[in-house]
């Protein structure tokens, strides 16, 4: 692993106390192919603006060139494609909640080598027994608290499944596991959970709801969705910034879809052209 903290290359990874004791920041994990990031742009916007959200000073100029940086350590290092990991934690060491104003915020970046499949079939999904709590203050953040998905995570590897659909305490479907989650209802009408309440709002997300659909001619929706509406859909997306948008085949005791609609091949081609991505 190669690891870079605040601008410097380390042997070793600091103990940020705050994100120790309260997960007190952010992250995002980007996919790094032939020494470039995926999306690096929306990243580091989300990075900056999550970060303001959470009151953590983070200047957007100095989180791009530390990101620079450190693509250039790994090159240099003789590597190509992996996954990129850009840790923010609130600095400070006084113990209790109230943060230290003028603490500098700790910026941690880690390289880990090798890719995932891009936008591979997802061949077995469940539904999560846990259920996602409302919070809008922090509804779309990719904070460091993510213990509800490690319960999840939990229970995908009792039914041995690849991924999870969760739901809110209304029973309105959120996201998958590590991912966002898109219905495509008809030839040319696709709809996403709108996570007011919950979820994080994911880097190919915007991508697809600013880009990627427009683009393509596709009309969007952002929606209350219920497992009711998983069953009657045409098809079930799931989309990071790591793998892509990938089809799911089956979500057990819900639905199947043995077959692939044209337009989500269509929306993959268009997706690794403008992103210059590749199936590994």
């Amino acid at each position: 692993m190669i690891c870079q903290v605040n601008g410097y290359l380390q042997d070793q990874l600091p103990v940020p106390l705050r994100g120790l004791y309260y997960g007190d920041g952010l992250f995002e994990t980007m996919r790094c192919e032939a020494g470039d990031i995926a999306l690096k742009n929306l990243h580091l916007q989300r990075l900056v603006t999550d970060a303001a959200r959470l009151g953590i000073a983070l200047q957007s100029d100095a989180a791009e060139e530390e990101l620079e940086h450190f693509l250039q350590a790994i090159d240099h290092n003789g590597q190509a494609d992996g996954v990129v990991r850009f840790t923010l934690v609130r600095g400070g060491e006084r113990r209790g909640y109230l943060p230290e104003a003028e603490a500098e915020s700790w910026r941690i970046l880690q390289y880990f080598p090798g890719l995932p499949p891009w936008g591979a079939d997802i061949v077995k999904t469940v539904v999560a027994e846990t259920r996602l709590a409302d919070q809008p203050a922090l509804a779309g953040v990719k904070h460091l608290n993510r213990l509800e998905q490690v319960l999840a995570g939990r229970e995908l590897a009792r039914f041995g499944a690849d991924n999870g659909l969760l739901l809110d305490y209304r029973d309105c479907l959120v996201c998958g596991l590590d991912a966002n989650v898109w219905l495509q209802l008809d030839d040319n009408l696709v709809v996403t959970p709108n996570l007011q309440n919950s979820g994080v709002a994911g880097v190919f997300r915007r991508y697809m709801m600013e880009q990627l659909l427009p683009r393509a001619g596709v009309q969007l929706e952002l929606r209350r969705l219920t497992l009711g509406d998983v069953a009657t859909s045409r098809g079930l997306w799931l989309s990071n910034a790591v793998r892509g948008l990938c089809r799911v085949q089956s979500v057990q005791s819900v639905a199947d879809w043995p077959e692939c609609d044209p337009l989500l091949p269509r929306l993959q081609g268009l997706a690794s052209e403008d992103l210059n991505t590749r199936r590994l």
